[in-house]
């Protein structure tokens, strides 16, 4: 198996370590907060991967900076819609937020170690 497979596989059988470190949040408030953060760790391990993966490619694949950036931009309109349809049973309730950070924070966490394992390619 390729070793973007293996990341891939091992990442969708790995609890959610959103659901792990919000699960007690005492209050609905709290666990928005929780779920920002969650959120907002796993879009910082995305723009890492993405600035890893430029700047070692910088000299030897100019063209690559580019194309990332592309399919970034592509991945992330991708994943904000996916996110809307994925939760839009629960648009219009108190917890709509916390749904859609979770949405977000999920498909990041995917990206995440996607590109990950494209770093760890030599």
């Amino acid at each position: 198996m390729t070793p973007l497979l293996l990341a891939w596989l091992a990442a969708a059988a790995a609890p959610d370590p959103g659901m792990v470190a919000c699960r007690n949040a005492p209050t609905e408030s709290v666990l928005a907060r929780c779920w920002q953060g969650q959120r907002q760790q796993a879009e910082a391990a995305v723009d890492g991967a993405v600035a890893r993966l430029i700047d070692r490619n910088r000299d030897d694949e100019p063209g690559l900076a580019e194309a990332l950036s592309a399919s970034q931009a592509a991945w992330r309109a991708w994943r904000d819609i996916q996110c809307r349809v994925d939760t839009w049973d629960s648009r219009l309730g108190t917890a709509a937020g916390v749904y859609l950070d979770q949405c977000l924070a999920g498909y990041a966490r995917q990206r995440a170690s996607h590109l990950a394992a494209m770093v760890a390619q030599p």
